[in-house]
């Protein structure tokens, strides 16, 4: 990783948490403090005390607990309901948390709910930089060591699913690695769910079984790998997709429509999707820890971020 940059957070303490719960979020905040300037703010504050907290100051995050984060709307308006960069407004949950206690999706633009439950201190300092960060918030170099190598590849309307999990698994950072190497049917359901969402849900359905040329590209595709974070990152070019539709599509929520989102928001630890402003294009990026927390937390939710970005790097390589 590069090195920490120092950051100004606000961070609101849940006041529901027990006395355990407590002492790890303190743990948490301390280790941020590595990273930033950190003010702390009782859990009881209400949102007219955070917004006068707020207002004038120059925060690169405001932290809230889950259950306020999203009651708090004000908040986000503050900051501008269609910003694509500058200061964010994120929740975080410290306990055991099911994806129908945070709701039914009601029209937000953007949603980061952050896992201080079950990631470690490092993993979840690593989401947090690359969060705070405007030039962080897209790709994978954020969440890899320096140095690391990105796998690439164009997929086309030809893009057959055994050739992706064939090339990914075959990797050797993944079959050299216990710590991924265990985790193969994990990502093998991953990949398949990001494979879907081209070839079966969106815009390399009508296509399939088409004789087109190679050429005609439905999406992009990275891979990184490095001892401490795996991910895969995936782009491509939408009909139509308002920052509320992805929303709305990637929503932790049994009766969505797309099991292809379920089953990334289920066997991931780290999910997070970006519409790009202006465009209908979107970036997907699906990531895991070494601590494999989606395998013994199937029915909990994880780390969970949408949010409008107004620049993306796209790619043109193969694996």
């Amino acid at each position: 990783m590069q090195t920490p940059k120092h950051y100004e957070f606000v961070f609101v303490m849940d006041a529901r948490l027990n006395n355990e719960k407590k002492h790890k979020l303190i743990q948490i905040t301390n280790a941020l403090r590595s990273i930033a300037h950190l003010e702390i703010l009782d859990g009881n504050c209400s949102e007219a005390e955070l917004l006068k907290k707020i207002d004038g100051k120059e925060y690169h995050i405001v932290f809230a607990p889950w259950y306020r984060y999203l009651a708090w709307t004000k908040i986000e308006a503050y900051y501008g309901l269609t910003r694509t960069s500058g200061p964010t407004f994120a929740g975080y949950f410290c306990n055991k948390t099911l994806p129908y206690e945070i709701g039914e999706q009601v029209g937000y633009y953007r949603t980061i709910l952050l896992d201080f439950f079950n990631l470690n201190l490092h993993e979840i300092t690593t989401l947090i930089q690359s969060l705070a960060n405007d030039k962080q918030r897209s790709g994978l170099k954020a969440l890899l060591d320096q140095n690391t190598p990105i796998y690439c590849e164009n997929w086309s309307i030809t893009k057959k699913l055994s050739e992706l999990l064939d090339s990914v698994l075959a990797l050797n950072e993944i079959k050299n690695e216990l710590v991924w190497f265990k985790r193969s049917n994990t990502l093998r359901i991953c990949l398949n769910a990001l494979w879907s969402l081209i070839y079966e849900e969106g815009p390399g359905k009508i296509e399939m079984g088409q004789s087109r040329s190679p050429k005609n590209l439905k999406a992009y595709f990275q891979v990184g790998i490095c001892t401490t974070f795996l991910g895969f990152r995936l782009c491509y070019t939408t009909a139509s997709y308002s920052p509320k539709e992805a929303l709305n599509s990637f929503w932790p929520n049994q009766k969505n429509p797309s099991p292809a989102a379920q089953l990334l928001l289920k066997f991931s630890d780290f999910l997070r999707i970006h519409p790009i402003a202006d465009t209908t294009d979107l970036e997907i990026v699906a990531g895991f820890f070494p601590s494999t927390i989606a395998e013994n937390t199937l029915q909990e939710l994880h780390t969970f971020w949408v949010g409008t970005t107004n620049t993306i790097n796209y790619f043109r390589a193969t694996l």
